[in-house]
This record gives structure tokens, C-alpha cells and sequence, in this order.
């Protein structure tokens, strides 16, 4: 083996003159400054409430990895050397303009979603084509932060410009900053531990210990992270099989899962009813049963109540996919994977134990009424694969009045009134609300609350309205139900598929004056209501989420167990466990600290059975 003069290679760079090439390129170093200031703040700001602010105290979070920032920078700066002349400059430029795209639309997304910008994203850019307004309501004048240099860099490079007239290509420059940069890189990440792993499984193995997005973009840096994306994005490419460990992971979980317990006088209760629900966008759990400024906020959802399973303690588990996961978590009780939306990359995938097919399983008609396009986020390959029979979607609705992101909810709720009168009965239906979705902006004359300016024009003001109008329309259909004869017959269940104003505008929530206390945090719930014209009101306090519906309604519409005893969630009507697993891996409810470490597992075993198809290959 050819032993390397390491002696010998300095002398050579030396002579070469490499460093100097290096040392002597100042605008290299004015935009390394700026990419490591631009890398820290951003990691700072949204380490903030909201990441909307720039909080001192996080800053030394930030600062103590910036190391590993200034390396990433050094590596994407690195190519500029790869030019020639003013073409070297023009290269940095080009690169901070990447490096501000990427960071601006990663804080704008983890606003939202409480992820970053990702390769599997990128995929679905074409289901963003109507978000345009909720993007806007995500800006934060704290961004103009990472375009301030913009300001100054025309006259830096004037006073430069002049130096790189006569500047040659360096490639011994190029591969020396990217060698030293990823060698250093290595020697920060890895232990160096070369007995039993590899230097990238041992990389790999630091990075999976943080589960959420924030914890790696903070160890990371803007570059380094989606460096590492890049690197899981091929990965998870890969058609994916489940180890033997996971398969053992698997069995311990179903063994853990299943309580055995008697049955009680939810048993079968709703037996032979048409089963329909109602899943109303952004509808948070605060508003039930408020009023603001004298005026009720969901009057027709609390009439619902008088005769509902109130289920208070219910909270939202929607991720990458948002909605469309609501749509996923609800009818096949499974949670979404942790990269990018479940129903884009996987809308083939089987589940036997989803509601459509339990439902099928007792000669039930299955049916869903959506209010986007067909193959928006890949909804009718979905949705069709969960097991329903007939799918509506905008083009057979024949969208003529559109609020927002569609057709609103006064014209859908009548279409879809339309379709329920044509269905074979027992039904089991799926009917989606559109119009309440962020921004929560509404024509003024469905503005029916009367509410001062100064509310009226903020974020919350706006939401108030949004679910006011929504609730107005819910409550009309189900009267129109009731004169059709088909509400006697008929449980619905009404529930949030995620929060909203809380979820996209909290830190505004936080500066807002003269708000009522019970404005201030909707502590992630999201009301989950079944109602028949016969039940007596009662609340339900058992923690649970989406997840869990499956197997509660199952349960309710009397389908033995063994049809949904591989779903993930459970019967929250018959259960001694009292937990609900947030998708950020926080854990609520009656539980010990070991329970919760455990319970954290099941997102990602969740994420395994997806990406294998698991329930597709043991049936």
C-alpha cells in the first residue's frame, strides 16, 4: 500500500501558493461572514415562540454550534473557486441567494408545519399552487433580516470587483476547503469509533437520537441539514423492508396494545346507523361553547353537544401532510410518515383495518365527498386504496362559489346534501370543509359576527369569523338532514382536522392587546364530537387523537374487534391507557416517564410500516 506523504502534500500547497489563493480571496471571507450570521440567526429564530423573534437567550444554542455552520459554509463557498475571473464573485452571490431562498422558505414552512423544506416537498410543489395567501399571513418582518446584505453587497463588490479581473481557477483550492471542511466536519460528528461501525452509521445513529426537525436544523445549520436531507431523501427512496428488529418491534407493540378488557354499554350502540362525518377545517377546541363580544362563536356545534360524546381531551396529530394526514390518521389509524406527505409518497399503500373497509365489512356504501381536485396531494389514489367505493370531488361538484383555497362551504354543503339523498343506505361518508382555512379571509358579507375593527382586522378576529361562518352552514345541513328524514337514522361525527389560528399565528396572539385570556393558548386540542338525535350529552376525558377513531367508532358501530386489531390507535371507550402522542413526539396524559419513551417509539415504527407496505405483505 502507497504510503501518502502528508509531509510532502503541505509543502506542495505551500508552493502552489494554494493558501494564499485562499487567504488573499476577500470576498470568499465577507460571504463567509455572512453565511455563518445568516445560519445563526436564523437556527435562533426559530428556536423562538413562533419563529417570529429573535430571543437573546436562545442565541448561545446556536452560537455553540457555530463550528459546524462556518464548515458547511466553507463547503457551499467552496465552488466559487471553481470559476474564473468575475465569474467567482457572481458564483457567491448566486450561493447566498440560494442559501436565502432556502432559509426564508424553511422558516416560512416551520411556521406552519413544524418542519422544514424537504427533497420530498419539492415533489409536491405543485399541490402549493393555491397557498399562495397562507404563505403571505407566514411572513414576519424578522425576515428581513437574511436580505439585509443584499443592501450592501453592490458596493463590497464594486470596491473588489477590480481584484477578480485576472483571478484563475483553483481547483487545489475547490478540494482543499472541501476536504479540510468535511475532515473537520467528521471529526466534530463522529467519534471516530471504528471498532464497530462505520463513520456514516455512526452519523446516522447522533442524528436520529433528535426526532424532530428543530433539534437537527440547531446541530446542523440551513446547509449541513439539507445536505443530510439530500443524503435521507435517496435513502428513503429505496424500497424499504423491515429488519428483523423491527419486525420483533412490531409484535411487542400489538402484544402492548391489546388490553382484553369486557365490553360495556358502548359495545355495538350506534349498530346499523348511517355513519357520517364532518371534518371541519382549522376548527380548534377553544371556541366551543365562547362567546366574543356577546355573540356565540358555534352556536350550531353547541346545540350538537345537547345530544353528543363530547370528547375533551383530543388533540391533533396531522404532520408534513396536514389535512390530507387528518384524512389519513382518521380512516386508517395509522401515524403519518415523518418525511414529507403520507398520501404523496405512499397512495397506494393497503390498510385492512381502515373505516371504509370495517364499514364495507357489515354491507355498508362508503363514500366521500372532498372539496379539492381528484389528484390534489394525490387524495382520489388515496382515498380510493383506503376502500372507498365513490368518490366526489370539486370537478363533479362543479365549484361555482369559491372562498379562499375552494368552493365554499355554503355551496358544498349543499351539493353534497345533493349526493347523501342518492345513496344506498347503511352509509358510511366523509364529507371535508375548506372555507375556514388560514388566512381565514371572508367576503364581508359572511362576516355575520358583529365585531369591533380593531378584532376584526387581526389574525384572530378573521378566525372568529371563518368557524362562525363555517358553523352557520354545518348547522344548516344538518337541518337539512333532519327535513329528509335521514338525521333519525344517522350518527355524525364532527371534528378539527388540525388547529389554525394558534398553529400559524401564535406569536401574534402573544402581542395582542386587550385579548381575553382564554384567546391566548388552545394547548394543540381539536373537538371531537359524535352525535345522534337520541344520545343523552356526556363528556369524554381520555386522551386521545385521530389516530384513535378507527377502533372508538368501530367500537360504536358494533364491528368485531378482530377487523381493526391491527390498527395503531385504540378504543378510547374501553381502554385503561390514557395518552395522546403529539406529532412532535410529546407525549400527554396519564403516564410515567418510561410509558412516555416507549409511547415516542410508535412514530417512528408508525414511519416503518408505512414506507414497507406492511400491511399490504401480511395480508
Amino acid at each position: 500500500m502507497k504510503r501518502i506523504n502528508i509531509k510532502s502534500s503541505y509543502l506542495n500547497i505551500y508552493k502552489d501558493k494554494t493558501l494564499d489563493i485562499i487567504k488573499q480571496n476577500k470576498l470568499f471571507w465577507v460571504f463567509l461572514i455572512i453565511f455563518i450570521l445568516k445560519s445563526i440567526i436564523f437556527t435562533t429564530i426559530i428556536q423562538a415562540s413562533g419563529a417570529a423573534g429573535f430571543e437573546i437567550s436562545l442565541l448561545g444554542n446556536s452560537l455553540a454550534k457555530g463550528f459546524s455552520y462556518m464548515l458547511f459554509s466553507m463547503m457551499m463557498l467552496s465552488f466559487s473557486f471553481v470559476a474564473k475571473g468575475a465569474g467567482q464573485w457572481k458564483v457567491m452571490i448566486v450561493l447566498d441567494m440560494v442559501l436565502t431562498v432556502i432559509i426564508i422558505s424553511d422558516v416560512f414552512y416551520y411556521r406552519g408545519f413544524s418542519s422544514y423544506m424537504n427533497f420530498f416537498l419539492l415533489d409536491q410543489l405543485s399541490m402549493t399552487e393555491d397557498l399562495g395567501g397562507s404563505v403571505i399571513a407566514l411572513f414576519r418582518p424578522i425576515d428581513l433580516l437574511f436580505i439585509l446584505d443584499f443592501m450592501f453587497l453592490s458596493w463590497v463588490i464594486k470596491k473588489f470587483k477590480d481584484a477578480y479581473k485576472n483571478k484563475i481557477r483553483s481547483f487545489k483550492s475547490f478540494c482543499l476547503i472541501l476536504t479540510f471542511s468535511f475532515i473537520f466536519l467528521a471529526v466534530y460528528y463522529l467519534d471516530f469509533n471504528f471498532e464497530y461501525k462505520s463513520k456514516i452509521a455512526l452519523v446516522e445513529n447522533k442524528l436520529e437520537y433528535y426526532h424532530m426537525p428543530e433539534e437537527k436544523m440547531v446541530m446542523l445549520g440551513p446547509i449541513g441539514y439539507h445536505i443530510y436531507d439530500g443524503f435521507n431523501y435517496f435513502n428513503n427512496k429505496k424500497p424499504f423492508t423491515l429488519s428483523v428488529e423491527d419486525e420483533k418491534s412490531v409484535k411487542e407493540f400489538y402484544d402492548e396494545k391489546e388490553e382484553n378488557l369486557s365490553d360495556n354499554e358502548y359495545k355495538s350502540y350506534f349498530k346499523n346507523k348511517n355513519l357520517l362525518l364532518i371534518q371541519v377545517e382549522s376548527l380548534e377546541n377553544f371556541v366551543i361553547n365562547r362567546e366574543v363580544q356577546g355573540q356565540t362563536i358555534t352556536p350550531n356545534i353547541n346545540k350538537l353537544l345537547n345530544n353528543s360524546m363530547y370528547f375533551d381531551n383530543y388533540y391533533e396529530q396531522v404532520w408534513n401532510g396536514n389535512s390530507s394526514d387528518c384524512d389519513l390518521l382518521v380512516n386508517s389509524s395509522v401515524y403519518p410518515v415523518r418525511e414529507g406527505a403520507t398520501f404523496y409518497r405512499y397512495p397506494n399503500n393497503y390498510y385492512p383495518h381502515s373505516l371504509p373497509n370495517i364499514m364495507k365489512a357489515l354491507d355498508y356504501n362508503t363514500f366521500v365527498v372532498h372539496p379539492d381536485m381528484a389528484m390534489y396531494w394525490n387524495y382520489k389514489p388515496a382515498l380510493s386504496a383506503m376502500g372507498f367505493e365513490k368518490l366526489y370531488f370539486a370537478e363533479e361538484l362543479k365549484v361555482e362559489e369559491k372562498i379562499g383555497l375552494g368552493i365554499s362551504d355554503k355551496e358544498y354543503f349543499q351539493k353534497t346534501l345533493e349526493i347523501i339523498k342518492k345513496q344506498k343506505q347503511p352509509f358510511y361518508g366523509v364529507t371535508v370543509t375548506i372555507t375556514s382555512h388560514t388566512p381565514f379571509d371572508l367576503p364581508k358579507e359572511y362576516q355575520y359576527l358583529n365585531l369591533k375593527e380593531d378584532l376584526n382586522k387581526n389574525e384572530m378576529g378573521k378566525y372568529f369569523q371563518a368557524i362562525h361562518y363555517t358553523d352557520k352552514q354545518i348547522g344548516n345541513f344538518i337541518d337539512n338532514l333532519d327535513k329528509e328524514g335521514i338525521l333519525d337514522n344517522t350518527v355524525i361525527v364532527l371534528y378539527g382536522d388540525h388547529t389554525g389560528v394558534h398553529k400559524y399565528f401564535q406569536d401574534k396572539i402573544n402581542m395582542m392587546k386587550n385579548k381575553e385570556e382564554w384567546w391566548s393558548n388552545n394547548d394543540n386540542k381539536i373537538p371531537l364530537l359524535v352525535y345522534n338525535k337520541n344520545l343523552p350529552s356526556r363528556t369524554i376525558s381520555t386522551y386521545g387523537g385521530p389516530v384513535d377513531l378507527v377502533p372508538t367508532l368501530g367500537y360504536l358501530m358494533g364491528v368485531d374487534n378482530k377487523h381493526y386489531n391491527t390498527a395503531m390507535g385504540r378504543n378510547l371507550l374501553n381502554t385503561n391507557k390514557d395518552f395522546v402522542i403529539l406529532s412532535n413526539f410529546e407525549v400527554r396524559g396519564n403516564v410515567t416517564e418510561e410509558e412516555k419513551n416507549r409511547y415516542k417509539t410508535y412514530l417512528i415504527l408508525s414511519d416503518k410500516l408505512i414506507r414497507s407496505n406492511y400491511f399490504y405483505k401480511k395480508q
